[in-house]
């Protein structure tokens, strides 16, 4: 099956999905201590 979102999702190791735009940051702060990349560094290795 396959989910569209209108904000877009992260998607974290393969496996987890954070799909709430305005928790995200904290949310990925939790997931990858602070070591967040740049939307354009997210974007590599990327189908879009």
């Amino acid at each position: 099956m396959v989910n569209l979102y209108e904000d877009g999702v992260y998607l974290i190791n393969g496996n987890d999905i954070i799909t709430d735009p305005h928790n995200a940051s904290i949310l990925l702060k939790s997931k990858l201590n602070d070591n967040i990349p740049t939307r354009n560094e997210a974007a590599k290795n990327t189908i879009g």
